[in-house]
């Protein structure tokens, strides 16, 4: 296998490592099994290596030491807490992904990437059962990572990237139910399809310290912590 071969399947074992992690399939405190993994997907160790190589330094996984029955790579176990701190770094990073998606617009750019995320949430109302609730989990990643890719700065996606902020938010599931959060996603795409810069900027940090705020009441502990 060529080197660049080598590469693009890392790079598609890394892609599918980290969505198995987001989507629980791989849950937090689950144990990783490099032979099976490497079974599983139909690869050699190496691309799998490499990959387990990104996703440490993304803090997706964890190398634990000690006793030796316990060493391994490990799917992380962290603190709800973490996640008040998470969405306040997502806030004013999906601001400014908003925002630098529409003046890249504004300015003659390519509108497919804004068209792409106002289809989101179609079709969706409530009351939401089961079902509906998970179409909604899938819509809101797509659309929350739309956003990013829609900025179209690869400075801002790489940050994202080996923060995995806007990944890890959603390793609990729905911070907060659809009937609360569909209203604000829909005010988002009123304000992308105006191209209103500000708004967008400023309703996508509504939106994400809303989040941080609905976790701080379960959790007042964090409160001192997550604010001045």
């Amino acid at each position: 296998m060529s080197r660049l071969e080598a590469t693009v399947v890392a790079e598609e074992v890394y892609r599918r490592l980290k969505r198995l992690i987001v989507e629980g399939e791989l849950p937090p405190g689950a144990r990783i099994d490099r032979r099976s993994l490497a079974q599983e997907l139909g690869v050699s160790p190496t691309p799998l290596n490499d990959a387990l190589a990104r996703l440490i330094g993304e803090r997706f996984v964890e190398r634990r030491t000690g006793r030796r029955e316990e060493e391994g790579l490990y799917v992380p176990e962290r603190p709800e807490g973490e996640l008040v701190h998470i969405f306040a770094v997502r806030a004013g990073l999906e601001g400014m992904a908003g925002r630098l998606a529409v003046e890249r617009v504004a300015a003659g750019g390519d509108p497919a990437p804004l068209k792409a995320l106002s289809a989101r949430f179609r079709g969706l109302e409530p009351p939401f059962d089961e079902e509906k609730t998970r179409r909604y989990l899938a819509e809101d990643k797509l659309f929350h990572e739309g956003i990013i890719a829609a900025a179209g700065n690869p400075v801002l996606a790489d940050i994202d990237q080996n923060l995995g902020c806007v990944h890890r938010s959603w390793i609990q599931g729905l911070v907060r139910p659809p009937e609360e959060t569909l209203g604000e996603h829909r005010d988002i795409i009123e304000a992308f399809e105006a191209l209103d810069a500000d708004r967008v900027q400023g309703l996508l940090v509504d939106h994400n310290l809303r989040s941080r705020d609905a976790l701080l009441r379960k959790r007042p502990s964090d409160r001192a912590a997550a604010r001045p």
